[in-house]
């Protein structure tokens, strides 16, 4: 439902091994391209867990590309074309390597660029933080049951710090046979309290009117949660919160008539 970075949780030496142990398995494996390597946290024991490696572009792309500066997509086509990481500008700037700018810094660059260690080398501290939401057509008072059905509206205007897409428009429909996720929020903030303040702000900004049920009230709630933005949180929380039936508030029904008669 939520993503989010960069990693505030860990120290960053345990940052760093995360990292080279994610180079060391692409190595291993011998794979190239865009690439995620998942794990697992203990806050109590500072102890790692290797979970996945998934072997694609992920839909939350978005997150690194804002805090780190880098074109992700682009960045893949280039490694399939060949080209090294170490001649790509924003890679070295990445890493703190001279970069130049500007329009023919590729070509600029690849002339005169000098190979570098990629394990050896100290990438520079993120740029502020970024929070990611998949809007789905779940039904959160319903144990998250799938919904489908037509969308008479669907309003939302992307701003300096929060930008959105959906697959579906204004007279669109959810097929009973699709993908419960149709639209991704990401809201950036010079740091995670603020990045979260732009995210529910952006939230309540979508308008969504239709047969179908979405999990926005929700989880504006969930990022309300004490527990979420004070990092307090573990893999049975949301299962917790559902057991309890921990809904969001809604106004009463009658304010929506009233309203939509004015």
């Amino acid at each position: 439902i939520i993503e989010e970075g960069p990693i505030t949780v860990a120290p960053p030496e345990t940052i760093k091994e995360l990292e080279q142990a994610a180079r060391r398995l692409a190595k291993c494996v011998q794979y190239q391209g865009a690439a995620t390597v998942e794990y697992l946290y203990s806050m109590e024991t500072g102890e790692y867990y290797f979970l996945e490696l998934n072997p694609r572009l992920q839909v939350e792309h978005p997150v690194t590309e804002w805090i780190a500066e880098i074109n992700l997509p682009a960045s893949q086509v280039v490694v399939g074309m060949g080209i090294p990481l170490y001649n790509i500008p924003e890679i070295r700037r990445f890493y703190g390597i001279e970069h130049g700018g500007g329009y023919h810094a590729w070509k600029e660059i690849s002339a005169v660029a000098t190979k570098f260690d990629l394990d050896k080398a100290q990438s520079v501290k993120p740029k502020g933080h970024c929070v990611a939401v998949r809007v789905t057509s779940e039904d959160p008072d319903d144990g998250f049951k799938p919904t489908s059905g037509r969308v008479e509206e669907l309003n939302f205007k992307s701003k300096p710090n929060v930008w959105a897409y959906f697959s579906v428009k204004s007279g669109g429909a959810i097929h009973e046979f699709s993908d419960s996720q149709f639209g991704h929020v990401f809201a950036f903030g010079e740091s995670r309290s603020l990045a979260i303040a732009n995210m529910v702000l952006g939230l309540k900004e979508i308008q969504i009117r239709g047969e179908i049920r979405t999990n926005v009230d929700y989880t504006v709630d969930l990022l309300n949660a004490a527990e979420y933005r004070e990092n307090k949180i573990h893999t049975g929380w949301l299962d917790s919160r559902i057991a309890m039936r921990v809904r969001a508030e809604r106004p009463p029904w009658y304010l929506s008539v009233v309203g939509g008669a004015l």
